[in-house]
């Protein structure tokens, strides 16, 4: 449903909303190329251009595969791991001692468990404290404080992808991701993804 909203805020202009919408989509099925492809497309026809930089071609293709995962399956994948390792532990004791294979087993298992299990804690964590927003306003003006009478530091415009931090009243602080900009934006001109 979100996708194909997205594709018809789109259609009409509003790229804000095909954003909001696209990273919904995203949200309750990662894995949705499509999604993800049309979001890329909206991006790039952005007044505010955001890049996320990789590292390398091997951190952009980690971060990819990562980002597809649904925590759930990290979470499913971490408890068989521990289940396994559990299973190998208890063959060791019940034979009598820890034999090469045994040690080698727990080793790998252990590794992976601390691997997918730290992996599913972050995406669990991330996505319970996630407080990703979406500009909606076609331009809106960050403020240095929570009202009309502070300063202006910078604008963002539709479709600007940003991190709330703390909101006051009808005010919310906000950070654009890959930048050291910060500040406050009234609350109407931003939809959380969430």
């Amino acid at each position: 449903m979100y996708y194909t909203l997205g594709n018809a805020c789109y259609k009409s202009g509003r790229l804000g909303q095909a954003v909001l919408s696209y990273l919904r989509a995203l949200d309750l099925e990662p894995g949705h190329e499509d999604a993800a492809l049309n979001l890329a497309f909206v991006r790039e026809r952005l007044a505010d251009r955001q890049t996320t930089a990789a590292e390398s071609a091997f951190a952009d293709a980690l971060d990819r595969a990562y980002r597809r995962v649904p925590s759930t399956s990290l979470a499913v994948a971490a408890s068989a791991i521990f289940f396994g390792l559990a299973l190998v532990l208890v063959v060791a004791i019940l034979r009598g001692g820890f034999g090469a294979w045994a040690a080698r087993a727990a080793w790998v298992l252990g590794v992976a468990l601390g691997v997918v299990g730290a992996a599913a804690i972050v995406k669990i964590h991330g996505a319970r404290s996630a407080s990703e927003a979406v500009v909606l306003a076609r331009e809106a003006a960050a403020r240095t404080g929570p009202g009309d009478d502070f300063v202006i530091e910078f604008k963002l415009h539709e479709g600007t992808t940003v991190r709330v931090r703390e909101t006051r009243g009808e005010w919310v602080r906000v950070s654009v991701g890959g930048t050291d900009l910060e500040g406050w934006l009234p609350g109407a001109s931003v939809e959380a993804v969430r």
